[in-house]
């Protein structure tokens, strides 16, 4: 992020103090909003888990008194069940109890006695459903026939059980008032107890369970619902709930598979409606239901979005701040450096060299107006140098013209006197003033620095014609120069100190003075070698060591073999250059690595 914000700062062209103003704003916003942005994460994070805890704690303030009732009811249930009387007046003989008028009075009554004795909170009905036959089940508010029982849309959920079951209110009688749940049980007999002697159904009304549903709700957004294991809605809290929506229950299967949770588990990724919601659910003891509750997220942040909206009203009161500062402390921080570019560019512009910037500062800026006046005081100098310079450069070109006039009429000279030789028959003279005169234009080259393989070994050539001259042609010269190597570029006179070297103290060192120099050409690794040997005296070793350091190299004709060699690395690098070989007494090789670079 900073080097685009850099970049873009560079390519903008604002000026210094604007792009620190710039800055100070960016970081004082960017601090605020990065704050902000914390804030708000950890907060919703904070709000998520205080809501789950709160509403953790009131779900199992509220399941602990609702387990209680459903364990009443399910005790009540097994006490009816299997109470003496109930068992007794139904596993009396069908024929002679039908018979017997004034037993099926009494069993009523007593029967009557018992279920409303039963009927306290919360259980509001008890019915029996008993078989056709026998005349107590003729229908009233207490038995009725089990035929109806039976023929119910909720009996197979009982028919293979011996336990009991809680059956939602759409599924008991419609006229029933008001809204009844029911807890249902097929009563088996004591006696035989493969045999049913009937069904046994207490009503709770819903309202008890939707008043506890109630008070679990969190925020006023909020609902509960208790769930069975079949998805039939056994209760709601009030108003409008979010779960009297079906495809809500139908999410809730999907989200929640599993067949109990012990504890509150929750789901924050919920949207309904594009409204998002937090979702948890609970298996409830003593019945297959599930408690499930659903608070809208909006309802959770309330009190933390006004938080953060205060935030933001502060932000916006202190950005104007934030700006004006900013500017104030741009322009403050850039006052020494506006008044140092006045001085450069009067500097610059003037010529003032010699006016230097008063500064008691002793921070950065004032470091750089320091260096600044240092630095034009040393420019200064510079340009009275330069002035001085300059004269000695006019008179050096002088010389150096002087020095090229005196070569060129040597050559034009030595021309002269070849022809002159040649008007007075004397052919050796004329070839001498003539190898003399190609060895000095092939010497100047035009003035070139860089001259061909070709060009060198020409000027090799004739400068041993001439040293043949003096030695009654002692010395031979032998090339092995592949055709593709003479192209090759390379610095001037560069071999004709080192075959000068091999004639004066090689060659011409023999008791004979006389011997063979040959040079040869190739290729390694890209590079061009040259390679000079020659059979003459060759160089003591304690000699050959320091020939290319030391300060008493040879030298010849001006250019010694370490002015050569310091040339080479100057030009190539230090993997270039010359090496010797050398064996006292027998000659000496000289091989010369150049980068290969051809016309």
């Amino acid at each position: 992020m900073k080097p685009a914000f850099r970049a873009f700062l560079k390519k903008t062209g604002f000026s210094f103090h604007r792009k620190i103003f710039i800055s100070h704003l960016v970081i004082v916003l960017f601090t605020f909003l990065t704050f902000l942005m914390i804030n708000f994460y950890q907060t919703s994070r904070n709000a998520r888990e205080n809501s789950i805890y709160s509403a953790s704690q009131t779900v199992a303030q509220t399941l602990e008194f609702m387990g209680f009732i459903l364990n009443s009811v399910e005790h009540t249930m097994e006490q009816l069940v299997f109470d003496e009387q109930v068992q007794a007046t139904f596993n009396r003989d069908t024929a002679a109890y039908t018979a017997d008028k004034s037993q099926q009075v009494k069993d009523s009554v007593s029967l009557t006695a018992i279920f409303d004795f039963s009927k306290s909170f919360p259980i509001s009905t008890v019915r029996m459903y008993i078989p056709d036959q026998i005349g107590l089940s003729k229908e009233n508010v207490t038995f009725f026939e089990l035929s109806k029982a039976t023929e119910a849309e909720w009996f197979p959920r009982i028919r293979n059980t011996r336990k009991s079951v809680w059956l939602p209110a759409a599924l008991m009688e419609q006229n029933s008032t008001p809204s009844t749940l029911a807890l249902v049980r097929q009563i088996p007999s004591l006696m035989s107890y493969d045999k049913i002697l009937g069904v046994m159904q207490i009503g709770v009304p819903e309202s008890v369970f939707s008043e506890m549903l109630d008070k679990v709700k969190y925020t006023a957004g909020s609902s509960a619902l208790l769930i069975n294991s079949y998805g039939d809605m056994i209760s709601t809290s009030g108003g409008e709930s979010f779960w009297k929506h079906p495809e809500n229950r139908e999410l809730l299967q999907e989200s929640f598979p599993e067949a109990a949770y012990n504890t509150l588990q929750w789901n924050d990724k919920v949207v309904f409606q594009n409204k998002e919601y937090l979702v948890g659910v609970q298996s409830i003891p003593y019945s297959d239901w599930k408690i499930a509750m659903s608070i809208p997220w909006t309802d959770i942040m309330e009190p933390y979005t006004k938080t953060r909206n205060n935030m933001f009203f502060i932000m916006m009161l202190i950005i104007p701040v934030s700006f004006l500062l900013s500017y104030f402390f741009s322009v403050t921080s850039t006052k020494q450096i506006r008044k140092l570019i006045f001085h450069m560019r009067k500097t610059v512009q003037g010529g003032g060299y010699n006016t230097p910037i008063q500064t008691a500062g002793k921070d950065e800026i004032g470091e750089l107006t320091r260096n600044y006046n240092f630095l034009i005081a040393n420019i200064s100098t510079l340009l009275e140098e330069k002035y001085a310079f300059g004269k000695q450069v006019k008179n050096l070109e002088l010389k150096s013209l002087q020095a090229q006039i005196n070569p060129h009429f040597l050559y034009n000279t030595l021309d002269l006197i070849h022809w002159m030789s040649a008007d007075a028959q004397a052919p050796q003279i004329g070839g001498l003033v003539k190898s003399l005169s190609k060895f000095y234009q092939l010497s100047l080259s035009n003035g070139e620095e860089w001259v061909t393989l070709a060009h060198e070994l020409e000027h090799i050539t004739h400068y041993v014609h001439i040293q043949n001259m003096r030695f009654d042609n002692g010395i031979k010269l032998r090339t092995e120069i592949p055709e593709e190597l003479l192209a090759c570029r390379m610095l001037k006179l560069t071999l004709q100190p080192i075959v000068e070297n091999s004639i004066l103290h090689g060659i011409l060192g023999r008791e004979e003075e006389t011997g063979l120099i040959s040079i040869s050409a190739g290729e390694d690794r890209g590079d061009l070698i040259l390679t000079i040997r020659d059979d003459g005296m060759g160089i003591p070793e304690e000699k050959l060591g320091n020939l290319l350091t030391g300060s008493s190299a040879s030298r010849t004709g001006g250019f010694g073999i370490r002015n050569i060699h310091e040339r080479i690395q100057l030009v190539y690098g230090e993997g270039y250059g010359l090496s010797y070989s050398s064996v006292y007494g027998e000659g000496t090789c000289v091989a010369i690595r150049l980068a290969k670079d051809k016309e």
